[in-house]
């Protein structure tokens, strides 16, 4: 089931910031990552290109794990549902949300 936001077309949607969650190397806690556009986000796993993640309590930076990636990848992709892994198991990844949401 691909996400939509209902009035949106797909260009409006490359400018939606995303938030996932990745976990601090250090405190072991899963940290909100914000500031992202779905096109941002695209574009860096388009390239291959690391995406960093950062713990506002540590004050530490990481590169995103091949998991998060995946599932980074599958929330800009809107497949399977946002946040919502194939086996209906919560996969941390935050719905996109539309400025006038």
């Amino acid at each position: 089931m691909a996400a939509t936001v209902p009035g949106a077309d797909q260009t409006s949607l490359d400018d939606v910031s995303v938030t996932f969650t990745s976990e601090c190397p250090r405190c072991r806690r899963e940290q909100p990552q914000r500031g992202f556009t779905s096109a941002a986000l695209r574009g860096l796993l388009d390239i291959d290109f690391a995406i960093y993640a950062h713990c506002l309590h540590c004050d530490v930076q990481w590169p995103i794990s091949a998991q998060d990636r995946v599932r980074v990848s599958k929330a800009v992709a809107g497949a399977p549902a946002l946040g919502q892994a194939a086996d209906g198991v919560s996969d941390s990844v935050a719905c996109p949300q539309s400025a006038d949401s």
